[in-house]
């Protein structure tokens, strides 16, 4: 995203693009050759191939996403369209996929969450200062004291993030020491009711076997008329 926005604001896409290095379609581009080294190499992952539908749903969620939380990022990729499709899809596929990364620890982990979009915004605040130290216009005073300023925060957000994870660190530190003094208390009668419940005892062996005698049919009564 950095490298995008440096381009994006210094308009040197367009220069990037006609250049005279050879293109994608060039005959030097064709398949390389692969030597007996690479053979033994894992092979690159095939990229999956999305539905159109699938697309503007990616789009859709990026640049609502961007909207609502950096709304400069979304001007800026939302003129990439246009004039530089590539690298619009490119700016579409990051912002989807910290997106999807950020509604997932939603879910899961809300104060995650939250620190997590504060450095991110932070982040994408620095790249943005930084592409614009790059532009021949650029109050260079002023961006300095910005990126200081932004450069700042980025540093007490990541010691607020480790802080946050020091305390889940002590927390479960807690149970493991709680759980540690009460096996280590309680060792000799968790080891007795394990091997209770594992052989029973004779006096339990015997009592299960005290089995009550089978009941006796009763005997007939003779009236006073039988002989």
């Amino acid at each position: 995203m950095a490298l995008l926005l440096s381009l994006l604001l210094t308009g040197s896409v367009a220069v990037a693009q006609s250049g005279d290095g050879p293109k994608a379609n060039d005959s030097t581009a064709s398949r390389p050759s692969v030597s007996k080294s690479d053979r033994g190499q894992p092979k690159p992952e095939r990229k999956t191939t999305l539905s159109q539908r699938e697309l503007l749903d990616q789009e859709q969620s990026a640049l609502a996403f961007a909207k609502a939380n950096f709304p400069e990022l979304a001007q800026l990729v939302a003129s990439l369209k246009k004039q530089q499709p590539k690298e619009y899809q490119k700016a579409v596929r990051d912002l989807h996929r910290t997106a999807d990364r950020l509604a997932k620890l939603q879910r899961h982990d809300p104060a995650r969450h939250e620190m997590e979009l504060k450095k991110w915004k932070c982040q994408t605040e620095i790249e943005l200062l930084m592409a614009q130290c790059r532009l021949p216009t650029a109050d260079k005073a002023q961006l300095r004291a910005d990126l200081r300023k932004a450069l700042l925060e980025r540093h007490q957000l990541q010691l607020a993030a480790l802080k946050q994870e020091h305390a889940k660190a002590a927390e479960r530190l807690a149970k493991l020491d709680k759980q540690i003094q009460q096996m280590d208390r309680d060792h000799e009668t968790s080891v007795d009711r394990l091997l209770g419940k594992m052989l029973p005892t004779e006096k339990k062996e015997a009592k299960s076997d005290r089995r009550p005698p089978a009941a006796r049919p009763p005997k007939p009564t003779r009236s006073a008329t039988d002989p």
